[in-house]
Protein backbone atom coordinates (compact mmCIF):
# COMPACT_ATOMS: atom_id res chain seq x y z
CA UNK A 1 0.00 0.00 0.00
CA UNK A 2 1.60 3.44 -1.13
CA UNK A 3 1.44 6.21 1.82
CA UNK A 4 -0.95 8.57 -0.28
CA UNK A 5 -3.66 5.43 0.40
CA UNK A 6 -2.15 4.42 3.99
CA UNK A 7 -2.34 7.96 5.27
CA UNK A 8 -6.12 8.50 3.18
CA UNK A 9 -6.90 5.26 5.27
CA UNK A 10 -5.69 7.01 8.44
CA UNK A 11 -7.43 9.87 8.42
CA UNK A 12 -10.62 7.96 8.13
CA UNK A 13 -10.66 6.59 11.96
CA UNK A 14 -11.91 9.44 13.62
CA UNK A 15 -14.88 9.79 11.65
CA UNK A 16 -15.65 5.87 11.52
CA UNK A 17 -15.50 6.11 15.42
CA UNK A 18 -18.07 8.74 15.58
CA UNK A 19 -20.38 7.05 13.54
CA UNK A 20 -20.56 4.26 15.49
CA UNK A 21 -21.49 5.43 18.43
CA UNK A 22 -24.40 5.90 16.74
CA UNK A 23 -24.74 2.22 16.15
CA UNK A 24 -27.32 1.61 18.92
CA UNK A 25 -31.48 1.29 19.21
CA UNK A 26 -31.67 4.18 21.39
CA UNK A 27 -29.89 6.60 19.57
CA UNK A 28 -31.71 9.54 17.58
CA UNK A 29 -33.20 8.27 14.30
CA UNK A 30 -32.57 11.50 12.95
CA UNK A 31 -28.47 11.63 13.37
CA UNK A 32 -28.53 7.85 12.48
CA UNK A 33 -29.60 8.55 8.95
CA UNK A 34 -27.90 11.81 8.86
CA UNK A 35 -23.78 9.50 9.86
CA UNK A 36 -25.36 6.79 7.46
CA UNK A 37 -25.62 9.61 4.64
CA UNK A 38 -22.39 11.00 5.79
CA UNK A 39 -20.77 7.26 5.69
CA UNK A 40 -22.43 6.82 1.84
CA UNK A 41 -19.96 10.18 1.03
CA UNK A 42 -17.08 8.85 2.86
CA UNK A 43 -17.38 5.43 0.88
CA UNK A 44 -18.21 7.59 -2.91
CA UNK A 45 -14.44 9.50 -1.79
CA UNK A 46 -12.77 6.06 -1.30
CA UNK A 47 -14.64 4.73 -4.44
CA UNK A 48 -12.98 7.54 -6.16
CA UNK A 49 -9.72 7.10 -5.14
CA UNK A 50 -9.60 3.47 -5.50
CA UNK A 51 -10.27 4.29 -9.20
CA UNK A 52 -7.41 6.23 -9.47
CA UNK A 53 -5.19 3.62 -7.77
CA UNK A 54 -6.30 1.16 -10.45
CA UNK A 55 -5.34 4.06 -13.27
CA UNK A 56 -1.60 4.05 -11.63
CA UNK A 57 -1.74 0.48 -11.08
CA UNK A 58 -1.58 0.29 -7.83
CA UNK A 59 -3.09 -3.12 -6.67
CA UNK A 60 -2.63 -2.95 -3.29
CA UNK A 61 -3.81 0.03 -1.98
CA UNK A 62 -6.51 -0.24 -4.66
CA UNK A 63 -7.22 -3.60 -3.45
CA UNK A 64 -7.13 -1.92 0.44
CA UNK A 65 -9.37 1.14 -0.63
CA UNK A 66 -12.12 -1.52 -1.55
CA UNK A 67 -11.86 -3.25 1.28
CA UNK A 68 -12.31 0.05 2.90
CA UNK A 69 -15.41 1.15 1.35
CA UNK A 70 -17.12 -2.40 1.66
CA UNK A 71 -16.65 -1.31 5.66
CA UNK A 72 -17.85 1.59 5.18
CA UNK A 73 -20.85 0.08 3.15
CA UNK A 74 -21.74 -2.02 6.54
CA UNK A 75 -21.62 0.61 8.66
CA UNK A 76 -23.92 2.69 6.80
CA UNK A 77 -26.46 -0.14 6.31
CA UNK A 78 -26.32 -0.97 9.95
CA UNK A 79 -26.50 2.39 10.95
CA UNK A 80 -30.10 1.97 8.57
CA UNK A 81 -30.98 -1.31 9.98
CA UNK A 82 -31.15 0.72 13.55
CA UNK A 83 -33.54 3.53 11.71
CA UNK A 84 -35.69 0.46 9.99
CA UNK A 85 -36.23 -1.43 12.99
CA UNK A 86 -37.59 1.89 14.84
CA UNK A 87 -39.98 2.91 11.98
CA UNK A 88 -40.83 -1.23 11.76
CA UNK A 89 -39.87 -1.60 8.29
CA UNK A 90 -38.55 -4.69 9.62
CA UNK A 91 -38.04 -7.01 6.29
CA UNK A 92 -36.08 -3.90 5.44
CA UNK A 93 -34.42 -4.02 8.58
CA UNK A 94 -32.76 -7.38 8.01
CA UNK A 95 -31.78 -6.75 4.83
CA UNK A 96 -29.89 -4.41 6.27
CA UNK A 97 -28.49 -6.21 8.46
CA UNK A 98 -27.59 -9.62 6.31
CA UNK A 99 -26.05 -6.75 3.45
CA UNK A 100 -23.74 -5.42 6.55
CA UNK A 101 -22.46 -8.36 7.47
CA UNK A 102 -21.72 -9.32 4.10
CA UNK A 103 -20.01 -6.11 3.63
CA UNK A 104 -17.74 -6.52 6.43
CA UNK A 105 -16.82 -10.01 5.90
CA UNK A 106 -15.80 -9.54 2.17
CA UNK A 107 -14.04 -5.85 3.60
CA UNK A 108 -11.92 -8.41 5.63
CA UNK A 109 -11.29 -11.47 3.31
CA UNK A 110 -10.03 -9.29 0.58
CA UNK A 111 -7.25 -7.07 2.53
CA UNK A 112 -5.60 -7.56 5.93
CA UNK A 113 -6.16 -3.69 6.61
CA UNK A 114 -9.80 -4.47 7.50
CA UNK A 115 -8.78 -7.03 10.09
CA UNK A 116 -10.59 -5.02 12.81
CA UNK A 117 -13.49 -6.00 11.36
CA UNK A 118 -13.43 -9.45 12.82
CA UNK A 119 -14.74 -8.01 16.23
CA UNK A 120 -17.39 -5.77 14.11
CA UNK A 121 -18.46 -8.72 12.54
CA UNK A 122 -18.53 -10.47 16.02
CA UNK A 123 -21.04 -7.74 17.15
CA UNK A 124 -23.18 -8.50 14.19
CA UNK A 125 -23.43 -12.06 14.82
CA UNK A 126 -24.58 -10.65 18.67
CA UNK A 127 -26.97 -8.24 17.15
CA UNK A 128 -28.26 -10.96 14.94
CA UNK A 129 -29.44 -13.21 17.75
CA UNK A 130 -30.56 -10.94 20.31
CA UNK A 131 -32.56 -8.40 18.25
CA UNK A 132 -33.86 -11.00 15.84
CA UNK A 133 -36.15 -13.77 16.63
CA UNK A 134 -34.17 -17.30 15.00
CA UNK A 135 -35.31 -17.74 10.97
CA UNK A 136 -35.17 -20.72 8.59
CA UNK A 137 -33.94 -20.05 5.69
CA UNK A 138 -34.25 -21.75 1.84
CA UNK A 139 -31.34 -23.20 0.29
CA UNK A 140 -30.59 -24.19 -3.47
CA UNK A 141 -29.33 -27.28 -4.99
CA UNK A 142 -28.59 -26.61 -8.62
CA UNK A 143 -26.08 -27.26 -10.81
CA UNK A 144 -24.73 -24.10 -12.84
CA UNK A 145 -25.23 -23.98 -16.57
CA UNK A 146 -23.82 -20.53 -17.63
CA UNK A 147 -22.16 -17.99 -15.65
CA UNK A 148 -19.40 -15.65 -16.25
CA UNK A 149 -16.80 -13.56 -13.83
CA UNK A 150 -17.73 -10.49 -12.88
CA UNK A 151 -14.18 -8.85 -13.60
CA UNK A 152 -13.36 -10.38 -17.15
CA UNK A 153 -16.92 -11.35 -17.71
CA UNK A 154 -15.30 -14.45 -19.46
CA UNK A 155 -17.60 -17.80 -18.61
CA UNK A 156 -16.57 -18.39 -14.95
CA UNK A 157 -14.81 -21.42 -15.49
CA UNK A 158 -12.86 -20.63 -18.06
CA UNK A 159 -10.96 -16.92 -16.27
CA UNK A 160 -7.97 -16.50 -13.94
CA UNK A 161 -10.57 -14.46 -11.45
CA UNK A 162 -11.55 -16.43 -8.01
CA UNK A 163 -15.03 -15.43 -6.67
CA UNK A 164 -14.28 -13.69 -3.35
CA UNK A 165 -11.14 -11.97 -4.34
CA UNK A 166 -10.07 -8.41 -5.00
CA UNK A 167 -8.17 -7.99 -8.21
CA UNK A 168 -6.83 -4.54 -9.25
CA UNK A 169 -9.85 -2.89 -6.75
CA UNK A 170 -12.76 -4.69 -8.29
CA UNK A 171 -14.51 -7.48 -6.44
CA UNK A 172 -15.01 -10.77 -8.58
CA UNK A 173 -18.37 -12.97 -8.50
CA UNK A 174 -19.65 -15.44 -10.66
CA UNK A 175 -22.73 -14.02 -12.08
CA UNK A 176 -24.94 -17.10 -12.89
CA UNK A 177 -27.65 -16.86 -15.86
CA UNK A 178 -28.61 -20.50 -16.33
CA UNK A 179 -29.12 -23.26 -13.80
CA UNK A 180 -30.43 -26.63 -13.80
CA UNK A 181 -32.62 -26.69 -10.65
CA UNK A 182 -32.40 -29.66 -8.09
CA UNK A 183 -33.79 -29.34 -5.32
CA UNK A 184 -35.02 -26.67 -2.36
CA UNK A 185 -34.21 -26.97 1.00
CA UNK A 186 -34.68 -25.74 4.64
CA UNK A 187 -31.79 -24.67 6.34
CA UNK A 188 -30.46 -23.12 9.29
CA UNK A 189 -27.15 -21.80 8.42
CA UNK A 190 -27.71 -20.58 4.46
CA UNK A 191 -24.78 -19.44 2.50
CA UNK A 192 -26.95 -16.59 1.80
CA UNK A 193 -29.55 -14.98 4.61
CA UNK A 194 -31.32 -13.20 2.46
CA UNK A 195 -33.16 -16.23 1.24
CA UNK A 196 -35.48 -16.84 4.48
CA UNK A 197 -39.01 -18.21 4.88
CA UNK A 198 -40.98 -15.16 4.50
CA UNK A 199 -44.19 -16.63 6.87
CA UNK A 200 -45.16 -19.95 8.78
CA UNK A 201 -48.58 -21.38 9.57
CA UNK A 202 -50.18 -21.50 13.31
CA UNK A 203 -53.38 -23.02 13.88
CA UNK A 204 -54.33 -22.81 10.49
CA UNK A 205 -53.22 -19.18 10.22
CA UNK A 206 -50.12 -17.79 8.14
CA UNK A 207 -48.23 -15.30 10.17
CA UNK A 208 -44.81 -13.23 9.20
CA UNK A 209 -42.24 -14.75 10.16
CA UNK A 210 -40.68 -12.14 12.21
CA UNK A 211 -43.29 -9.67 13.25
CA UNK A 212 -46.03 -12.40 14.17
CA UNK A 213 -48.26 -10.55 12.46
CA UNK A 214 -50.87 -11.80 10.52
CA UNK A 215 -50.42 -12.18 7.03
CA UNK A 216 -52.71 -10.58 4.40
CA UNK A 217 -53.86 -12.96 1.41
CA UNK A 218 -52.87 -9.91 -0.69
CA UNK A 219 -49.10 -11.20 0.87
CA UNK A 220 -46.30 -11.27 -1.94
CA UNK A 221 -43.37 -12.02 0.03
CA UNK A 222 -41.69 -8.94 -1.09
CA UNK A 223 -38.18 -7.43 0.14
CA UNK A 224 -36.22 -4.66 0.39
CA UNK A 225 -33.67 -3.89 -2.92
CA UNK A 226 -30.23 -3.31 -0.72
CA UNK A 227 -27.28 -2.62 -2.84
CA UNK A 228 -24.21 -4.24 -1.22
Amino acid sequence: MNQKTAEFIESLEDTINEAVRYCFAVRSTRLQMEWALRIDELASTVSTLNEEMQECSEEDSANALLSVEMGLRALSHELRMWVSLKTEKVREAWEYFVSAERNAANAVSIHPVSAKLLGYLERLRRIEKVVFPTQLFNSVGMIVIDSHCSICKLPYEECDHEKGKAYMGKYCSEIITNVDLREVSIVEEPRDKRCRVFTMTENGIEIDTLTLDVVSPSYDHPTATIHD
